[in-house]
C-alpha cells in the first residue's frame, strides 16, 4: 500500500459524481492522518484484553456494549446510544470428547452454536466417516464424522451448518464436523449450526483437521473407532442486548446516512480480535479521525456495532425494523467482517442492476486513488440485509489468506492483528465513507444535470414563481416591483405591471396564466379573479399554486408580512374545483409555501416552511385531501417535478432533488438562494433572489 500512496497526491476530490472535498484534498489528508497515528489498535487492545470474548446473552457482551458507548462518547461522537435488541442466549457448558477404542485419548472439540446437549452420561458410539453428504449410508446408532476438506468458506460451511440434520436423517446419534479451515495445529473452530424441521435433533461439535483425518484413516483400514461425546449445551431463551450507535452528523443533509459497521459479539472462545473486534474499531476510528480533522461531509456517517451477528442476526434485523421509515435515506451501508488484514478493496452489491453498474463506476473513482479493487456481487453478513431495501452494500475486501487459521478459535487474539494493516483498513474505510457521504448525488444514482448553471437575467429585487408556456417562454415575478417578467430564451422584458405582488405562476392547457397575488390577496387567471375569499373572509396571502388535469387548482395561503388586516385564522391549502367552488383542504400545516402535484395526480406535495419539511397528501377523486405523511425533512420553497417522479425543491443553497420515497438524489448548487423552479422541456429554470438561472438537464419536466 505504501507504494500506492503517491496516487493519493492526485486526490483533489472525487470525479464522476463525487464533489471535491471542502479543502480540495480530503482523501490525502485522511489517509496521511490515519497512517501517521490513530487509536484503532489501542481500542482493539482494550476490547480484547479488558472485555474478552462476548457471546450473545453473556456478561462479556454486556461489558462490550458499555465499552462501545463509553469509547464513542469519549471520542466526542454525536447521538451515541444503545438501541435495544432481544438476542438468543445459547450456553456451551462443559464438553468433552474422548476416544474409547482402539486407543484411549482425549480429543479437542468445540460444540457448535445452537447444538443440544448429550444425555448426562454422554453418547458412546462407533464412528462412521464421510467426506460428502451423498456418500453417507445407513448411520443408525453411529456418530457421523464429516471430514469435508476446506475449499471455500461458502461451500464448506454447509457441512457445519447442516451436518447434524444430514446425519440424523441417516439415523446417527451425534455428528462431528471437521473444522472449517484450510490449516490446523489441533485447533477446533466453532460456529453456528441449525436443525432442519421434522428431523430429530442430535448433538454436534467441531473437531480438528488432524483428528478428522485420523478417524478416517482408522475406518479405511477396517479399525473400529468408538468415541464418547459429552456436551451440556443448551438454549437459555432470550436476553436483552443492544446495537451501539454513534454519528458524525452531516453538514447539509444530516438525515442522509452512510453507515460504517462491524459486529461486537463473538463466539465464546479467544478474544474475537479479527472476528470482529477489528471491524468494530475500524468503524469507530473512521468517525474519530474525521472528527479530529474537522472534516464533516454533506451527509451523516453513522457507526453501528452490531449485536448477535454470530448466532442469529437479531441486531441487524431489529435495526431494519426500527429504522424502516428511514431506510430509503441510507446512501450506503459498509461493514468490515473478514479480518483486520491488508485491504484489497471493496465487495459491492445492490438490488438494482443498473444502479449497481453506476455505483461501481462511482466507487472506482475512489478505489483507483487508493490502488484498490472492486468485487461486484457480494458484500458482508450484516449489511447484506440492507440489499432488499435498495441500499448499496459494501464489505471491506481484505487479504484473508490467514483469516480462517484463527476464525472462531481460541487463537483469534489481539496479537494476531498487525497494527499497520489495521491502520490501512481504517484509512480505506475513512476515505471511502467520507467521499461517498460528500458526493452531490447518492451512490448508484446518476447525475441529472447535463451542463453548468447559467445566470440568464438579473437586477431584480426578489424573483419567484417561474412558469413556462407552450412556446418555451419562461415567466417569473419580481415581487417587490409588482412585475411579471417574460424571458424568451435570450432576453427578459416586462410582461405585466401592477401584478398584485404575484408570487407563484402556472399556465393551464388553454395557455392562460394563473397567478397567486399575495399583495392583492387573490388567485387570478389572466388578470381576472378566480378566488379572493373563503367563508366570507378575505384570503391572507396566496403564495403558490398547481393545476390538476381536471381544471382545478390547489394553492397555499400563508400569513406573510406584518399585516393586521389578515382575516383567515388558518394558514391553509385550498382547492378551487373546476366549477369554481373553493374548499379548504388542509389547515394543520405550520406555514404552507410551495405546492406540487405528482405525475399521476394522486399525491399533493406541500412545502411546510414553518415546520421545515415537505408533506405528501393523498389526493381523493373529488380533489379533497386524505392521509398526510412526512415526505422529506427539507425546508423548501417552490417545487417542480420531472418525468421520473423526482421532486425538485428550492432550499437554502440549491435545488434539492428527492426521489419518490423522499430520499435525496442530489443537490444542484445555485449561486443565490433559490426561491422556486420549473422545467421548460429539458431545461430547469430557477428563480433565486435577484436573478433567473437555467441549467440543461438529462430529464424532462412534467409540471
Amino acid at each position: 500500500m505504501k507504494r500506492l500512496l503517491p496516487l493519493l497526491l492526485l486526490a483533489a476530490g472525487c470525479q464522476g459524481g463525487a464533489a471535491p472535498a471542502p479543502d480540495g484534498d480530503a482523501a490525502k489528508r485522511i489517509f496521511d492522518a490515519v497512517m501517521a497515528g490513530n487509536d484503532a489498535h489501542k481500542k482493539l487492545v482494550e476490547l480484547c484484553d479488558d472485555v474478552g470474548h462476548r457471546l450473545s446473552g453473556s456478561t462479556g457482551l454486556d461489558r462490550a456494549i458499555e465499552w462501545g458507548v463509553r469509547t464513542l462518547e469519549a471520542d466526542g461522537q454525536e447521538n451515541v446510544r444503545r438501541e435495544p435488541v432481544s438476542v438468543p442466549k445459547w450456553v456451551r457448558g462443559n464438553e468433552s470428547l474422548a476416544m474409547v477404542e482402539p486407543l484411549e485419548r482425549r480429543m479437542p472439540l468445540l460444540g457448535l452454536g445452537g447444538s443440544i446437549a448429550t444425555p448426562k452420561e454422554g453418547i458412546t458410539a462407533e464412528v462412521v466417516v464421510a467426506r460428502d453428504r451423498n456418500e453417507l449410508g445407513d448411520a443408525a446408532g453411529k456418530i457421523v464424522v464429516w471430514n469435508r476438506a476446506f475449499t471455500t468458506y461458502g461451500e464448506t460451511v454447509a457441512y457445519r451448518v447442516n451436518g447434524a440434520s444430514w446425519a440424523a436423517e441417516k439415523g446417527a446419534v451425534a455428528a462431528l464436523v471437521r473444522s472449517i479451515t484450510p490449516r490446523s495445529l489441533q485447533t477446533p473452530h466453532t460456529g453456528g449450526m441449525r436443525y432442519a424441521p421434522n428431523v430429530p435433533k442430535i448433538p454436534t461439535a467441531a473437531i480438528t483437521i488432524e483428528d478428522a483425518e485420523y478417524l478416517e484413516r482408522l475406518v479405511k483400514r477396517g479399525r473400529k473407532a468408538v468415541l464418547r461425546l459429552v456436551m451440556e449445551a443448551h438454549d437459555a431463551g432470550e436476553a436483552p442486548s443492544a446495537n451501539v450507535v454513534g454519528e458524525l452528523r452531516g453538514r447539509e443533509f444530516p438525515d442522509e446516512i452512510v453507515l460504517v459497521s462491524g459486529h461486537l459479539d463473538t463466539w465464546d472462545v479467544g478474544q474475537g480480535a479479527h472476528d470482529d473486534g477489528g471491524g468494530c474499531v475500524i468503524a469507530m476510528e473512521t468517525l474519530n479521525v474525521l472528527r479530529k480533522l474537522g472534516l464533516r461531509p454533506r451527509r451523516t456517517i453513522r457507526c453501528v456495532l452490531w449485536t448477535n451477528e454470530e448466532n442469529g442476526m437479531a441486531g441487524v434485523r431489529t435495526y431494519l425494523r426500527d429504522h424502516a421509515a428511514e431506510l430509503h435515506k441510507h446512501v450506503a451501508a459498509t461493514e468490515s467482517d473478514n479480518g483486520a488484514m491488508k485491504p484489497f478493496g471493496w465487495h459491492l452489491d445492490q438490488l438494482d442492476a443498473d444502479r449497481l453498474k453506476l455505483a461501481t463506476v462511482q466507487l472506482r473513482t475512489i478505489t483507483d486513488r487508493l490502488g484498490l479493487k472492486i468485487n461486484v456481487g457480494s458484500s458482508a453478513p450484516d449489511i447484506g440485509h440492507f440489499k432488499p431495501s435498495g441500499v448499496p452494500c459494501m464489505g471491506l475486501w481484505v487479504d484473508g489468506t490467514r483469516y480462517f487459521d484463527y476464525h472462531h478459535t481460541e487463537t483469534d487474539t489481539v496479537d494476531k492483528v498487525d497494527p499497520h494493516e489495521l491502520s490501512l483498513c481504517v484509512a480505506t474505510t475513512a476515505v471511502t465513507a467520507f467521499l461517498i457521504a460528500d458526493m452531490p448525488e447518492r451512490l448508484g444514482q446518476e447525475a441529472l444535470t447535463a451542463g453548468a448553471i447559467e445566470k440568464v437575467a438579473t437586477g431584480y429585487k426578489f424573483t419567484e414563481g417561474p412558469a413556462a408556456d407552450r412556446e418555451g417562454n419562461v415567466f417569473f415575478t419580481d415581487i417587490p416591483n409588482e412585475r411579471i417578467v417574460r424571458f424568451d430564451g435570450k432576453a427578459a422584458t416586462v410582461f405585466r405591471e401592477k401584478s398584485g405582488k404575484a408570487n407563484g405562476l402556472m399556465f393551464d392547457r388553454k395557455g392562460r396564466l394563473w397567478a397567486c397575488e399575495g399583495g392583492a390577496r387573490r388567485l387570478s387567471r389572466d388578470g381576472e379573479t378566480v378566488a379572493d375569499s373563503f367563508g366570507g373572509k378575505k384570503l391572507n396571502s396566496p403564495n403558490d399554486l398547481v393545476l390538476d388535469d381536471k381544471g382545478g387548482c390547489y394553492f397555499t395561503d400563508p400569513r406573510y408580512g406584518k399585516r393586521d388586516d389578515l382575516e383567515q385564522d388558518k394558514e391553509a391549502v385550498y382547492y378551487v374545483a373546476p366549477d369554481g367552488k373553493v374548499s379548504r383542504v388542509a389547515d394543520t400545516l405550520a406555514r404552507p409555501n410551495g405546492v406540487m402535484l405528482s405525475g399521476d395526480a394522486k399525491t399533493l406535495y406541500v412545502a411546510d416552511e414553518g415546520a421545515g419539511k415537505i408533506v405528501a397528501f393523498e389526493v381523493k377523486e373529488d380533489g379533497t385531501l386524505g392521509k398526510a405523511r412526512d415526505f422529506a425533512a427539507v425546508r423548501a420553497d417552490g417545487m417542480t417535478l420531472d418525468e421520473r417522479g423526482n421532486l425538485y425543491a428550492a432550499a437554502r443553497g440549491g435545488i434539492v432533488v428527492l426521489d419518490k420515497s423522499g430520499g435525496q438524489v442530489t443537490v444542484i448548487p445555485v449561486p443565490e438562494n433559490p426561491t422556486n423552479c420549473t422545467f421548460s422541456g429539458t431545461t430547469l429554470y430557477v428563480t433565486a433572489q435577484t436573478s433567473l438561472y437555467r441549467i440543461a438537464m438529462k430529464v424532462r419536466g412534467i409540471r
